[in-house]
């Protein structure tokens, strides 16, 4: 049996000691070890998006930036809709922009 000191390594950090509780960690891990690389299907893929575009709202700093990017993801949302792809349909609404930016301005005041 090797000693402590001997096992493979030994005096480094654990990885992801830090990160969040996640049940499937391991099924995550064992994606990394063997660097596969999965996408999403297209209408899953860009209901992410949105989502993490509305989450992270409150960090952007400028109307015009806000604007640029809800447009593109609006143009992506409606090229997912109207193009019949693999995986499930998309039923992804496209943002009101104007209405968003009202919500952000109102946010950050």
């Amino acid at each position: 049996m090797p000693e402590p000191d001997n096992l493979h390594g030994f005096g480094k950090p654990l990885r992801g000691i830090d990160d969040v509780n996640d049940e499937n960690w391991w099924i995550r891990e064992k994606l990394r070890r063997e660097e596969v690389d999965l996408e999403l299907p297209p209408a899953l893929e860009i209901r992410q998006a949105k989502r993490d575009l509305l989450v992270s709202l409150s960090a952007f700093a400028d109307e015009t930036v806000l604007r640029r990017q809800v447009e593109e993801l609006n143009t992506r949302i409606a090229h997912v809709n109207r193009v019949a792809a693999t995986g499930p349909p998309s039923t992804t609404t496209m943002i009101d922009v104007d209405l968003l930016v009202a919500e952000w301005r109102t946010a950050k005041h």
